[in-house]
C-alpha cells in the first residue's frame, strides 16, 4: 500500500510539473506576449491595478502565508506596483519624463495614422537582461483599415524614432505567428515596440496561424500595438533592502547591456544560403543602379551581392505585394546594416568599407511572394583622403589630352577638367599594366559612368557646363600604371542654361504639378526643398513619351541618373536639403510634358 501511494504521489508531481512547463513553453511568443498581456491591461484601464492586488493574496492567504508576503502590500495602493512586476529588482527602469511619454505617444498618433493612448506608469520588463522596473505606455487598436501589416507598423515606427534619435537594438528582435517586437534605444532610455495581431472572433483562422494565410477582410484583422518606455535608473537607486538582500544582483543590472553579444552576422534568421551561392549584381555601364524582378518562395532566402567603397551611399529599395517581403543588409565583414527583424523595406546610407555587401530578401508570413529589388551606389567624389585631383588641360588648337600615371592597391587617381554643356567627351584608359576602371561624374552630381561598371572607356554628351572629375581606381593587390586619354571636340558656342524653377506646394498640398516645353538638347530644371525621411514621388510624361528625369541632392547624392532612361521615381530622401529635379527630351523636335511631385508630411 505505502509503496503504491509513494508511486501515486510520484507521478501527480510529475504532472504538475509538465503542466507547468507546458504553461510556461513558448519562446518567441512568450517574447511578444507577456509584455503586451501587461501592458495593454494596464492603458486600457489605470485603475484595474486595485483589483489585481487584491486578487493576488487570496492564494496565498490559503497557503502558509510565508514572511515576504506581509499583510502591509495588500493594504495600500502603492503595495500594488511590486505584484505587477514581480522581481528582486523592480527600481532598474523608471518613467520617462511625462513631456518625453507625451511627444512619443503624439509621435506615433502622427505616423502611424491612429489615436494613442497614454498610461504613464506601467510595468516595464527589460526580457534581454531580467531587470524590470516601470515605463510609459502607448497603445493602439485598431483592424486591416488601420494597419496593412505589422512590418509596416515596425518600418514605418523604426524611420520615425530614428529621426527623433532613437537607434533600433536588434537584440530586443524577436518574431512569432502572432507579434513582433522591436528594441529602440538613446542614452539610457529603451522603448520596446510590440506589434500583435489575431483574427477577430468571427473568423475562421487558427489562431496560430500568420492572418496572411486565412482569408479575413480587413474588419476581421485585429491589431493591437503598444510601445512602452522607461529609463535606466542609477545603481544604489532601489530600496536598501534590495541592496542589502542581494548586493551582487544590484550591482550588476546597470551594465548588464554593455556586455551582450553583438548582433549575429547572418542578418536573416534561418534559411540563409551560403555566400558562394549569392547572385552578385553588376551595373551596366554608365548606371549607378539596377532593378531585378523575380520571385521568393515561402520560407527561402534569395541572395544577392555587390561590391562597393567605404563612404559611398547605397539605397536599397524592395518592393512586393502588400509588403510581404523584407530586407536584410550586412557586410561580408559581419557588419550588419539592417537585420530582417526591423522589417524594412528601404535603406540608405554610408557603406562603412569597402567589401562585399550582401542583400537578402525574404517573405513574411510565410507565404511566396514575388518583388522588385532597386539597388544604387551614388559614385564617391574622393573615395580615399589625398591630393586634389590633377586639372587636364589642352594645348592650343588640340581637343586630345594625355597623361600617364600610376595608382597604388586599392586606391584612386583623381583628375577634373572643364568641359561645355553639349560637347562630346571620350574618355579611355590605354596600355594598362594591371586591373583599373574608370569612375565620371560632373560637379554637380550626375554620374556619367560609375566604378561598378568596370569599364575602361566611356563615350557621351556632356549635359551641363561644369568641371567634370574623372577617377581611375585599381583593384587591391595590384599597382598598375596607366595612360589616360580624354577627347572632347570643340562645337559651337552653347546657348545659355535655362533658369532654375522652384516648386512649392499649396496650402494643404501634398503635390504640385509643373508644365513646360523643353527644346532639343537641352533641359528644364525645378528646385524642391525637403526634409530627410520623407518620401518624394517624381512623374514626368508627355505625349511624345520622349523626355527622362535626372534627380539628385544639393550635396551631390544621386538618386536618378538620366542614363536609367526613366519617368518616375519614388524613395525615402536622405537629407534635409534641396533636390534638382531635371526634365531631359529624348528626341529631336521641342516636347509639351507635365510633371508631378509629391511629397507627403512626415
Amino acid at each position: 500500500m505505502k509503496k503504491h501511494f509513494t508511486l501515486s504521489l510520484i507521478i501527480l508531481l510529475f504532472l504538475a510539473v509538465s503542466l507547468g512547463l507546458t504553461a510556461c513553453w513558448n519562446p518567441i511568443a512568450g517574447i511578444i506576449q507577456k509584455p503586451t498581456s501587461e501592458v495593454t491591461k494596464v492603458p486600457a484601464a489605470t485603475d484595474e491595478a486595485a483589483p489585481a492586488a487584491t486578487e493576488e493574496p487570496a492564494p496565498v492567504e490559503t497557503e502558509t502565508a510565508p514572511a515576504t508576503e506581509a499583510p502591509s502590500p495588500a493594504e495600500t495602493p502603492e503595495a500594488a506596483a511590486p505584484t505587477e512586476a514581480p522581481g528582486s529588482e523592480p527600481a532598474d527602469f523608471e518613467p520617462l519624463p511625462g513631456s518625453e511619454c507625451d511627444e512619443l505617444s503624439q509621435e506615433m498618433s502622427s505616423v502611424l495614422g491612429v489615436e494613442f493612448s497614454l498610461t504613464k506608469e506601467v510595468s516595464f520588463q527589460d526580457f534581454v537582461t531580467g531587470t524590470s522596473g516601470m515605463g510609459c505606455a502607448m497603445s493602439a487598436t485598431g483592424d486591416g483599415n488601420d494597419f496593412e501589416n505589422q512590418g509596416i507598423v515596425s518600418q514605418d515606427v523604426t524611420l520615425r524614432l530614428g529621426s527623433l534619435g532613437w537607434s533600433p537594438d536588434m537584440q530586443y528582435a524577436a518574431d512569432g505567428p502572432t507579434g513582433t517586437v522591436v528594441g529602440f534605444r538613446k542614452d539610457n532610455q529603451l522603448c520596446l515596440l510590440d506589434a500583435s495581431w489575431e483574427a477577430s472572433a468571427d473568423a475562421e483562422c487558427d489562431p496560430d496561424r500568420p492572418i496572411s494565410e486565412c482569408e479575413l477582410t480587413p474588419e476581421q484583422q485585429q491589431f493591437d500595438i503598444v510601445l512602452t518606455c522607461a529609463q535606466s535608473t542609477e545603481e544604489g537607486t532601489s530600496s536598501d533592502a534590495e541592496a542589502t538582500a542581494a548586493p551582487s544582483e544590484a550591482a550588476t543590472s546597470t551594465p548588464a547591456p554593455e556586455t551582450l553579444p553583438e548582433p549575429t552576422v547572418q542578418a536573416p534568421s534561418a534559411g540563409v544560403p551560403p555566400p558562394e551561392q549569392a547572385r552578385r549584381i553588376v551595373f551596366e555601364p554608365g548606371a549607378t543602379s539596377a532593378t531585378i524582378d523575380d520571385s521568393v518562395a515561402a520560407g527561402e532566402v534569395d541572395l544577392f551581392v555587390l561590391q562597393a567603397l567605404a563612404g559611398q551611399t547605397m539605397s536599397v529599395n524592395l518592393h512586393s505585394p502588400k509588403g510581404s517581403a523584407v530586407l536584410a543588409i550586412w557586410g561580408a565583414d559581419g557588419t550588419v546594416l539592417i537585420s530582417d527583424h526591423a522589417g524594412a523595406r528601404d535603406w540608405t546610407g554610408q557603406l562603412p568599407s569597402t567589401q562585399d555587401y550582401y542583400i537578402s530578401v525574404s517573405a513574411v508570413a510565410g507565404t511566396s511572394t514575388a518583388y522588385t529589388l532597386y539597388v544604387s551606389v551614388s559614385a564617391l567624389p574622393n573615395p580615399t583622403p589625398g591630393p586634389q585631383p590633377i586639372r587636364i588641360e589642352f594645348a592650343p588648337g588640340t581637343d586630345t589630352a594625355t597623361v600617364a600615371g600610376s595608382v597604388p592597391p586599392g586606391d584612386v587617381a583623381h583628375y577634373v577638367i572643364r568641359a561645355l554643356a553639349g560637347q562630346t567627351m571620350s574618355v579611355n584608359i590605354v596600355n594598362a599594366s594591371g586591373s583599373v576602371w574608370l569612375a565620371i561624374w560632373g560637379a554637380d552630381g550626375t554620374v556619367l559612368i560609375s566604378d561598378h561598371a568596370g569599364a575602361t572607356s566611356w563615350s557621351g554628351q556632356l549635359p551641363l557646363t561644369q568641371d567634370y572629375y574623372i577617377d581611375v581606381i585599381s583593384q587591391a593587390g595590384t599597382t598598375p600604371g596607366f595612360t589616360l586619354q580624354v577627347i572632347i571636340p570643340p562645337q559651337p558656342g552653347p546657348g545659355p542654361e535655362p533658369p532654375t524653377k522652384r516648386i512649392t506646394f499649396a496650402p494643404g498640398s501634398v503635390s504640385a504639378i509643373e508644365q513646360g516645353e523643353v527644346a532639343p538638347d537641352s533641359f528644364m530644371r525645378y528646385l524642391v526643398a525637403a526634409m530627410a525621411g520623407q518620401t518624394m514621388t517624381v512623374d514626368v510624361s508627355s505625349a511624345q513619351g520622349d523626355v527622362v528625369l535626372v534627380i539628385w541632392g544639393a550635396d551631390g547624392t544621386v538618386l536618378l541618373s538620366d542614363h536609367a532612361g526613366a519617368t518616375s521615381w519614388s524613395g525615402v530622401l536622405p537629407a534635409s536639403q534641396d533636390y534638382i529635379i531635371d526634365v531631359k527630351p529624348m528626341g529631336v523636335a521641342p516636347t509639351f510634358f507635365t510633371l508631378q511631385v509629391t511629397i507627403p508630411p512626415l
